[in-house]
């Protein structure tokens, strides 16, 4: 039981690409089922949407240091 355990945790994923979620940050596609709810390759946290339970497309950013908020929400409207 032991052996059978490992040998099919030791196998890749093989879901079909276009159903695994793909991370906003680096663009690596991601399994499916997986313990953690972040990308396995930058370790971004997923936002799981609760309508469709899908992966929505955010990343966090900052703006810089000497930015005022008003320069910030200018240029995100731009």
């Amino acid at each position: 039981m032991e052996l059978g355990s490992l040998t099919v945790r030791s196998k890749p994923f093989s879901d079909k690409d276009t159903i695994l979620p793909t991370c906003a940050r680096c663009s690596m596609a991601n399994p499916i089922i997986s313990d953690k709810n972040c990308c396995f390759n930058c370790r971004h946290p997923f936002i799981i949407s609760f309508m469709s339970f899908e992966v929505l497309p955010m990343i966090e950013f900052k703006p810089a240091a000497g930015l005022s908020h008003t320069k910030v929400m200018d240029l995100l409207s731009s």
